[in-house]
């Protein structure tokens, strides 16, 4: 089965392009165009942009007067609202260094050290030689030391506080995200390192 990522979206208007194209250089110029946070942000943000591109498509295509349009309606106002808090925050971090610059350098710098882990993590495994039988002793687990064993250990304490920490850092930037009505991206997204089988519904509001 053929994999797909998010579908991308075309015939969306100019000013909607600019705006995504305004907020990618300052999602750089926040972080003192540091290329690491700069990637990571960029990253949070992509996902929220197709999901609005595709509501607004769908919002334009159907009629004013449908009962989901209405909402849909009421959603990208909300949006706009959002983002334009959120280009404001992003506008003082990239002039000050007070807390909106400290807000947008750890949390570049927190996501690319959470992407990099899961990926070292993914990439960790034995490799499959078809030379070799299956019962090969290639394939069988060694005896581990002392020492390996208490490594491992650390590790897994590590994973587990980093774990830990990522979804404090979800539940702080939802109440952020309610409280001063700006966005932080999807949080919940930016592990995942392969395609999707199916695309998500990314024009589904949210209840």
């Amino acid at each position: 089965m053929t994999l797909t990522t998010t579908p991308v979206i075309k015939n969306l208007p100019a000013d909607f392009r600019s705006f995504y194209r305004l907020f990618r250089r300052a999602c750089s110029a926040s972080v003192l165009h540091r290329s690491a946070e700069t990637v990571a942000l960029r990253n949070l943000y992509r996902y929220t942009f197709r999901r609005a591109g595709l509501v607004y498509m769908r919002y334009k295509t159907e009629s004013p007067d449908d009962e989901a349009n209405v909402k849909r309606k009421a959603w990208l106002d909300s949006w706009n609202q959002r983002m334009d808090n959120t280009l404001s925050l992003l506008y003082n971090s990239s002039h000050t260094r007070g807390l909106p610059h400290q807000i947008t350098k750890y949390l570049g710098h927190f996501i690319f050290v959470q992407r990099f882990r899961h990926r070292h993590t993914k990439d960790q495994g034995l490799t499959w030689n078809p030379q070799l039988p299956r019962d090969s002793p290639e394939y069988k687990p060694r005896p581990k030391k002392p020492a390996t064993l208490a490594k491992q250990s650390k590790q897994e304490k590590m994973k587990q506080l980093a774990d830990d920490a990522l979804g404090h850092l979800r539940e702080v930037a939802r109440m952020a995200e309610g409280r001063d009505e700006v966005l932080f991206g999807s949080l919940k997204n930016y592990t995942r390192v392969k395609p999707r089988k199916t695309p998500p519904r990314l024009d589904r509001l949210p209840r």
